[in-house]
């Protein structure tokens, strides 16, 4: 991995020599900012970007990189890298934590799977709002004890 600024002072970011923009997946996310999304794109988009902060969250930066943020990738530089606010990073997280226990995880729920699948083309209640809330209220009804 490698962490560079460019010359307009703006940080880059090239993984494994090939650079984020071949990260499988990166180009769908990106050509999903600021688009309407069905439920199931926008599980795409948010387990991307979770991905992504996870893999690259308080790794150390390489040599010769000197941030205010101190010796580790933090999340306002994959927030940067991403171009994500701090809020929408957050969400893609929580909602891919909850994702991965309720849609597709060991407890499965058929209205979360029916929720995210859902066509929501013609309906009121579309918006990653709505569906993050969802989740989050999904989540404090139905709390894991594992």
């Amino acid at each position: 991995m490698l962490f560079s600024l460019s010359a307009d002072g703006k940080l880059k970011l090239t993984v494994a020599g090939i650079g984020v923009k071949n990260t499988p997946g990166f180009e769908k996310f990106q050509s999903s900012h600021n688009q309407r999304l069905t439920n199931l794109d926008r599980t795409v988009y948010w387990r991307f970007a979770a991905r992504f902060s996870a893999k690259y969250y308080k790794v150390p930066w390489p040599a010769g990189i000197s941030l205010s943020g101190g010796n580790t990738v933090r999340k306002a530089a994959i927030e940067t890298v991403l171009g994500m606010k701090s809020t929408a990073l957050t969400q893609a997280e929580n909602s891919s934590r909850v994702l991965a226990i309720y849609y597709d995880g060991t407890h499965k729920s058929e209205e979360v799977v029916k929720r995210v699948e859902e066509t929501t083309e013609g309906k009121a209640d579309t918006g990653s709002g709505v569906l993050y809330k969802f989740l989050v209220q999904w989540e404090k009804d139905h709390p894991v004890n594992d």
